[in-house]
């Protein structure tokens, strides 16, 4: 029996929880000036993905093949081509026309008191007409409001790109933490039925009743449907994460074992806050919109105010015949010319109210974008006081769950020398099993509830954490000083270069 119980103790000693390891968060989250990529780096990328994807990767993977961020780019070059339209009212039009390519006339006119003219023409001609606007007051204000829409546009893609990584990471993590979930799961399967065979072996014996073996047996199914369970879970994340990759579902994650944390925020509220209402696209957006209203509305005024053009017709035309004549000689050739330059302008007097009524309306808009703004910022203020609240919660779980795994091992090994000297029951195993199973799994499920939370932050704010190494060796090591130490001396943080 010593010696069943010494295999039972190895078994289990593989779900110790420092074994477990998470993965190291990505530095500079959302590059400002990195979010297009060439064909041969998207081909090269493509690639590098088809077996492994390491967390590092998603980004630029998430550019390079999510079917929404290129729609979101399309928006973009949509939005530069109305900003190049908007740019040609500086530029003069230039208009060819003509009703004579070529014009053949015929006619004949009776007088009664002087002679009957008849026309018998072709005429072949052509006018060229110049225009230039050379005051147009809506003209600056239309070339800004598309500058402030192509910003949107951008502005909407970097919010889109933050919103589907954090999908990714969220994801990313909870695959992780399925993968190990499964190998606890498939350990348990090992542990029940080891104990079902020494149920039956005590039974045949007469060490045990009916019941220990029903029970054990009751224990290992349940272990089996867990194990089942999460690999329908893993397969479920792995879906989700290849359709917003644009991926095969036959693809592996890779992270580094080695490490569970290698980031921390040490932002407090009010810094956390600053930061986001300074970075926040969405906030950007509200604000472009304010003043794309407020231009709008000075455009709809300057409808109000003449518009002066330069415009500058030349006219040319060749005849062959006559026209209004007695006799129309068709050999004869007639040439015309003409030259017209000028200034018009144009103004509008009176509407019936219409640009003043417009006027309003796009005045009541701005107000209303006004108050979405303030209420926006208010959101913002607590999605930020909720986040820090979860990640400190977070902090204080994977503390938590690590001395009730603790304990949990500890209960475990007393029931197996308990068992041996006889003094318990199967039942009492069974029980600590089950405990340790889901402490275990609570440990693993905090440490990707705590990265998901650090990288939620970093959504909200705009703002990137601090590498645990880098943060460790700072001298302005003022904050989490408990869960840093807590995770030098427990789960072995690794900072040495790689």
């Amino acid at each position: 029996m010593n010696v069943k119980i010494l295999f039972l103790l190895t078994l289990f000693s593989i779900l110790n929880p420092l074994s477990y390891a998470s993965f190291p968060l990505q530095e500079q989250f959302l590059e400002k000036n990195n979010l297009l990529i060439t064909n041969s780096e998207k081909e090269k990328k493509t690639e590098k993905i088809k077996e492994f994807v390491e967390f590092k990767d998603l980004k630029q993977l998430l550019i390079s093949n999510n079917k929404d961020l290129k729609i979101y780019r399309d928006q973009i070059s949509q939005a530069e081509a109305i900003l190049k339209s908007k740019y040609s009212l500086w530029y003069p039009k230039v208009n060819i026309n003509s009703n004579q390519l070529p014009e053949y006339s015929t006619g004949r006119s009776l007088n009664r008191l002087s002679t009957d003219t008849s026309t018998n023409q072709t005429t072949l001609g052509i006018d060229n007409t110049i225009e230039w606007d050379i005051i147009n007051p809506s003209r600056k204000l239309d070339i800004k409001i598309a500058k402030s829409k192509l910003e949107n546009a951008q502005f909407f893609y970097q919010e889109n790109l933050e919103r589907i990584l954090f999908e990714s990471t969220k994801r990313f993590f909870s695959i992780v933490a399925l993968e190990q979930e499964i190998v606890v799961a498939q350990e348990a399967i090992k542990v029940a039925e080891f104990y079902l065979d020494e149920a039956k072996n005590r039974f045949e014996s007469g060490l045990a009743n009916k019941i220990d073996v029903l029970e054990a047996n009751i224990q290992l199914k349940r272990n089996k449907v867990n194990l089942l369970k999460k690999l329908g879970d893993l397969k479920t994340q792995k879906n989700s994460l290849a359709q917003l990759l644009d991926l095969s579902n036959e693809f592996s994650i890779s992270y580094d074992k080695k490490n569970l944390i290698t980031g921390i925020w040490i932002k407090d509220y009010e810094e956390s806050l600053s930061k986001a209402l300074k970075n926040r696209q969405d906030l950007k957006i509200l604000e472009n919109n304010i003043s794309i209203t407020s231009k709008e509305a000075l455009s709809t005024l300057s409808q109000k105010k003449p518009n002066f053009t330069l415009y500058n017709t030349y006219s040319y035309s060749k005849s062959f015949g006559e026209s209004g004549v007695a006799s129309p000689n068709k050999e004869n050739d007639i040439e015309n010319t003409s030259n017209n330059v000028g200034i018009k302008f144009s103004l509008n007097l009176f509407d019936g109210g219409l640009i003043k009524e417009n006027y309003n309306s796009i005045i009541f808009k701005e107000e209303e974008q006004k108050k979405i703004l303030q209420k926006k910022r208010i959101e913002i203020e607590n999605s930020i006081e909720e986040a820090l609240l979860k990640l400190n919660i977070s902090i204080d779980q994977i503390i938590y769950n690590y001395s009730q795994l603790i304990s949990a091992k500890e209960s475990f090994d007393i029931s197996l020398k308990r068992l041996d000297a006889g003094i318990t029951t199967q039942r009492e195993i069974i029980n600590s099993q089950r405990d340790l199973i889901e402490t275990e799994s609570n440990f693993i499920n905090s440490f990707s509830e705590y990265n998901v939370n650090l990288a939620n932050l970093k959504k909200i704010t705009g703002e990137d954490f601090i590498d645990l190494c880098v943060y460790k060796q700072s001298p302005k090591g003022i904050k989490n000083e408990v869960f840093v130490d807590f995770l030098a001396e427990n789960t072995k943080i690794n900072c040495k270069k790689k």
